[in-house]
C-alpha cells in the first residue's frame, strides 16, 4: 500500500506506554491516508490512525432485549482488529461515511481518560436508527417492544455486515466462499463409462447426428456449486436442549463430514473427542475427522430425556449451503476461500417451555475450543496455507439480554461487555455457553 500523507514514525509521533504489554512502548501516529494499489477491488483511499486501548460500553437506558442484541454485535465487531486501518477515508455511501465517523469518535486517543471510570458511547452516537428499521425490530422506548426475543438475530447481523462492512476494503476479511458438490463416496460408485468399440472396416456406422445408446449409464448427481457470503449460519433446531456439542462437530453435521476421528492428530481407540456428543445426522459417511485442538473428556454420555422445549420458529428450507440447516446426505460442502474472520452465527429458535412460560431461546450447550484448525474443510489445500484459527469473540444472551466477550484488536486480554459495563475477564481454554449466538474466529497468519 502507499502512504499518503504524515508518514507511520512522523516527527509528531509520540511514544506512550501500552498497558496491554507491561514494559513495552507503542506509537501513538497522527491519521494517515492509505491507497492500497489500484488494481484490487475496495481500492478507495482508506484512513489510518491509532484506537484507544479500552472497550467502550454501550448505552441502553432503558434496559431494551433488542437494543442489548445491537450493542454486543457492535461491540463484537468494533473490536476487530485492522478496523481502524481499512475503512474509507470518503465513502459515497452515506451509511458507511456515518459509521466511520462514529468509529472515529469512539477510538479517539484519550490518554489521560481516568481508568477507574466506566467509558460509555453518547447515545446519539451509537443510536444507529436505520440498523433498528432493517432489523425490524422496535425502538427502545417501547413499552412492549423492550422486553420481546429478537426474533431473527442473523438479520440484524447481517444487516450491519451488507450495509456498511461489504462496502468497504476491511469487509473483504469476512468473505466466505463454500463449494457444495457431490460426496467423495458417492463419486466412487458410479461405474465409469464403457468407451464404444472403435468403428472399423464393415462396422456399422452410425447415422449423422446420432449418439450412440449406453445401457450401463447411471444418472450423475448434480453439477458442483460455489456460493460467497460474509455469515455462515448453523442450525441448532435438531438438537435437545439437554445436548452438549462442540463447534467442530457442528461443522461436521453442517458440512456433511463424519465425525472426527483423531485427538491431537494421533488415532485413538474406540474413542474420539466427538464420540458422546449427539449427531442429527444419519448415514454419515466414514471419512477421516479434523484433529481436535482442545482437550475435552470422554466419559459416556447417558441418553438425553425427551426434549422439554417445543419449537415455535420453522427450520430454514433454503437449499443456499450459508443458510441450509444440512446437506443432502450424497453431498457434502467445503470452503474454496477462507475469510480472514470466520463469523457464525448459532441459530437458537424461540422455543415455548412445558408447561408454558415465556418465550426463551432453544439452550443447548455449545462448546467453543479457543484454537481451530480448519484445514480438512477446505477445498484443494496449499501446502503453505494458513488454516489455523483462534477465537476473537462471541455475543452470547441470558434469557434474551445480549453481552459480548471478546478480545480488544488481537490483544491476549478479554473483556466482557454488558451494555454500559465493561470489565476485564479471565477465559481458560475451553468456552461453554447455553446462550452463546454468535462467533468470531481470527485467521493467525503467522
Amino acid at each position: 500500500m502507499a502512504f499518503l500523507g504524515t508518514p507511520p514514525l512522523a516527527k509528531d509521533a509520540k511514544a506512550v506506554k501500552d498497558p496491554g504489554a507491561p514494559g513495552s512502548t507503542s506509537f501513538y501516529i497522527p491519521e494517515v491516508f492509505v491507497h492500497p494499489p489500484a488494481e484490487e477491488d475496495m481500492n478507495e483511499p482508506c484512513i489510518s490512525y491509532a484506537p484507544n486501548d479500552m472497550c467502550l460500553g454501550m448505552p441502553n437506558p432503558h434496559q431494551s432485549k433488542p437494543r442489548s442484541a445491537l450493542n454486543a454485535i457492535l461491540q463484537a465487531f468494533t473490536c476487530l482488529p485492522g478496523l481502524n486501518e481499512e475503512l474509507p477515508a470518503a465513502s459515497k455511501h452515506p451509511l458507511v461515511a456515518d459509521f466511520v465517523t462514529m468509529m472515529r469518535t469512539l477510538h479517539a486517543d484519550e490518554s489521560n481518560h481516568p481508568h477507574d471510570q466506566p467509558r460509555v458511547a453518547a447515545r446519539e452516537l451509537v443510536e444507529m436508527r436505520w440498523w433498528i428499521e432493517d432489523a425490524r425490530l422496535p425502538r427502545d422506548d417501547d413499552p412492549v417492544g423492550k422486553d420481546l426475543l429478537v426474533d431473527d438475530f442473523d438479520l440484524a447481523v447481517r444487516a450491519l455486515l451488507d450495509n456498511v462492512f461489504v462496502k468497504t476494503r476491511f469487509g473483504q476479511r469476512f468473505k466466505i466462499g463454500l463449494v457444495d458438490a457431490p460426496h467423495p463416496d458417492v463419486l466412487k460408485k458410479i461405474p465409469p463409462t464403457p468407451r464404444p468399440p472403435p468403428l472399423g472396416d464393415g462396422a456399422p456406422t452410425a447415422p449423422p447426428g446420432s449418439t450412440q445408446r449406453n445401457d450401463s449409464a447411471v444418472e450423475m448427481p448434480p453439477l458442483t456449486t460455489y456460493e460467497t457470503n460474509h455469515l455462515l449460519t448453523i442450525s441448532l433446531a435438531h438438537y435437545s436442549d439437554t445436548d452438549t456439542i462442540t463447534l467442530v462437530s457442528l461443522l461436521n453435521d453442517r458440512f456433511g463430514h463424519a465425525v472426527a476421528t483423531f485427538f491431537f492428530g494421533g488415532a485413538f481407540k474406540n474413542r474420539s473427542l466427538l464420540h458422546n456428543f449427539p449427531s442429527p445426522r444419519s448415514g454419515s459417511h466414514a471419512a477421516p475427522g479434523p484433529p481436535a485442538t482442545t482437550p475435552s473428556t470422554t466419559t459416556t454420555a447417558p441418553p438425553p430425556p425427551p426434549p422439554t422445549t417445543t419449537a415455535t420458529t420453522a427450520t430454514p428450507t433454503s437449499s443456499s449451503p450459508f443458510t441450509c440447516p444440512t446437506p443432502h446426505p450424497d453431498r457434502q460442502i467445503k470452503f474454496s476461500h477462507l475469510p480472514h474472520f470466520l463469523t457464525i452465527h448459532l441459530d437458537r429458535p424461540i422455543v415455548t417451555p412445558t408447561p408454558p412460560k415465556k418465550p426463551i431461546y432453544h439452550n443447548p450447550t455449545v462448546e467453543l475450543p479457543t484454537e481451530i484448525d480448519l484445514g480438512f474443510y477446505l477445498d484443494n489445500r496449499h501446502s503453505d496455507q494458513k488454516t489455523f484459527y483462534r477465537l476473537h469473540g462471541f455475543v452470547t444472551q441470558t434469557e434474551g439480554h445480549f453481552l459480548t466477550y471478546s478480545r480488544l484488536r488481537g490483544g491476549h486480554r478479554w473483556f466482557k461487555c454488558d451494555d454500559e459495563t465493561v470489565v476485564q475477564v479471565n477465559l481458560g481454554t475451553r468456552v461453554e455457553s447455553r446462550g452463546v449466538m454468535l462467533v468470531i474466529y481470527r485467521l493467525q497468519e503467522r
